[in-house]
């Protein structure tokens, strides 16, 4: 059988953003309103395993995580991640996925570093600047879950199929505030 090349699948995906509107997913008919930033380090009992129970992960606070809702249709997933602090300031993620209420499971770590390419200007604190480069490791997916361009002063991106699940959530065992910066963004679109 031929597969055949819609219009929805040539065009344009775009970046979702902190404060974006997302549509699609099944729990949330009208929408929803993405929560793209970590402004807190999570302590380790916060992500253990006594604690990635759906119910455990949306209690804790917003400033700690994000959770990104999967649009239905969507079948891959790609990060990029930005900070308003400097360059080389460093942070880890650790990385779950749920596939509806149940419990999350570990499925990377990420070592990411802030370059020097602007997003926004400003000095540390105020102006935002894209990480370039991603080390993951602990990886347990199906399939290779791929970093892009992890190149300096570049932007970083992680890529990886959903294989049906339909929620990620974030949280920072790490997060490099001493020069300045608070804020980390996780910025997702659909491959």
């Amino acid at each position: 059988m031929k597969q055949q090349l819609t219009e929805s699948y040539l065009s344009h995906k775009r970046w979702i953003a902190n404060g974006d509107k997302v549509f699609g997913h099944p729990e949330y008919s009208s929408g929803y309103t993405y929560n793209g930033i970590i402004t807190t380090q999570c302590d380790a009992g916060d992500y253990d395993k006594d604690n990635r129970a759906n119910t455990e992960v949306e209690a804790l606070a917003d400033a700690k995580k994000i959770i990104f809702y999967v649009p239905q249709g969507w079948t891959a997933i790609e990060f990029r991640f930005r900070f308003n602090g400097t360059a080389a300031d460093q942070h880890a993620l650790q990385c779950f996925g749920s596939a509806g209420q149940d419990y999350y499971d570990r499925f990377a770590t990420l070592t990411i570093d802030a370059g020097d390419m602007q997003h926004t200007s400003g000095d540390a604190g105020t102006g935002i600047i894209f990480c370039d480069t991603i080390l993951p490791s602990v990886e347990r997916w199906l399939t290779t879950q791929t970093e892009l361009t992890s190149t300096a002063d570049d932007i970083g991106r992680y890529t990886m199929n959903l294989h049906g699940y339909d929620r990620i959530w974030m949280v920072a065992s790490t997060l490099d505030t001493e020069n300045s910066g608070t804020t980390l963004y996780v910025d997702v679109k659909q491959v």
